[in-house]
């Protein structure tokens, strides 16, 4: 099977006609923390989003993620994405991460008792260097919004579960990711977002705990700018971590 095809054919697909705007209430991993929200981008909405990522490593060494993303309302409901992730820090070259085609689907909007719920998945395909095995992830998302007068509250809480196809000496098979999120609206263009996750990583007995906050400001109805920051919980953890980011949908007429 040629991913790389693969991936050529869906990117035409997401940018080949026109979308609309975007939610600036969905939050979207990674822009600018862990968590993200239950609900998906409107029916043939199309975006491209990115985000770099720092991390300053327990080992004192440095690690910089750069991930454009493109993403589209497939169906009703239904949302696929393609990443494409690149490495670098302290090492002699970037480094090519496994492509990510993911899907989101969601199963209805909250009541006054049932959060939004989502259900999601997907591939990382074996591109990057030295990366081998296809492996797979499967999360659920949870989303309610507090019945408090004042301003808009939510609550959100992320379940990953990730399968290391082929994993090397040391590797776990399996690991588990667990995000809880607060989300706030600060004015009519801006939210506070804060986290807290546990991630399970691909080494064996390595975990990594990490709090964050950041702030997403909507620039105008078609893109948004994001960034925070974190601390590590754990001594194993990133002693701290950067983002900047953005989303910003494909709109040829405005």
């Amino acid at each position: 099977m040629d991913f790389k095809k693969i991936a050529i054919a869906l990117v035409g697909a997401l940018t080949s006609s026109l979308s609309f705007g975007h939610d600036h209430l969905n939050l979207e991993h990674g822009i600018p923390l862990e968590i993200e929200d239950a609900y998906v981008t409107a029916y043939k909405n199309r975006e491209f989003q990115g985000y770099i990522q720092y991390d300053r490593l327990d080992n004192d060494k440095d690690k910089f993620l750069f991930v454009p993303r493109l993403e589209f309302g497939l169906l009703r409901n239904f949302q696929v994405d393609l990443a494409t992730p690149f490495e670098f820090g302290d090492r002699e070259k970037k480094e090519s991460r496994n492509i990510e085609l993911g899907g989101l689907y969601n199963f209805n909007m909250e009541t006054l008792w049932l959060p939004g719920i989502s259900l999601g998945g997907g591939l990382y395909l074996p591109t990057g260097e030295g990366r081998r095995g296809v492996d797979t992830h499967v999360k659920l998302n949870l989303t309610k919004t507090l019945p408090i007068p004042v301003s808009f509250h939510r609550l959100h809480l992320n379940l990953d579960w990730n399968q290391n196809a082929d994993p090397r000496k040391g590797e776990r098979n399996n690991g588990m990711k667990y995000v809880f999120g607060y989300q706030l609206r600060i004015g009519t263009d801006d939210f506070l977002v804060a986290d807290y996750f546990y991630e399970e990583r691909r080494e064996k007995n390595r975990e990594t705990q990490m709090v964050e906050l950041g702030w997403r400001h909507q620039l105008n109805p078609l893109t948004v700018i994001a960034g925070g920051a974190g601390a590590g919980v754990t001594d194993e953890s990133p002693d701290y971590r950067v983002n900047v980011s953005f989303q910003r949908a494909l709109n040829l007429f405005y």
